[in-house]
């Protein structure tokens, strides 16, 4: 849930303002906290769980990138689109 509270509020900031670093930039704090209290020194009995929060910390510094710069785009739908074309 703690994830879905901060990927809520992030796409609604983008669905309103754009991808523009200027209003996205506020959520950084967010996201620190979202990591300290979720992700880092942490470890989940689940597995699954354990699995996401990995993840999460390996790719900790590409993962939220669209927050701090205009322009790029927080899912990579672009990339499999134009890629679908060379696969069929």
């Amino acid at each position: 849930m703690e994830v879905q509270a901060l990927l809520v509020a992030i796409l609604e900031a983008v669905d309103r303002y754009g991808l523009k670093a200027w209003h996205l930039r506020k959520f950084d704090r967010n996201v620190e906290r979202f990591y300290q209290k979720n992700v880092t020194g942490r470890e989940y009995r689940s597995e699954a769980t354990e699995t996401y929060r990995k993840r999460f910390d390996r790719y900790r510094e590409s993962l939220f990138t669209f927050l701090g710069q205009d322009g790029i785009p927080w899912n990579n739908n672009m990339a499999e689109r134009a890629i679908r074309q060379l696969a069929v």
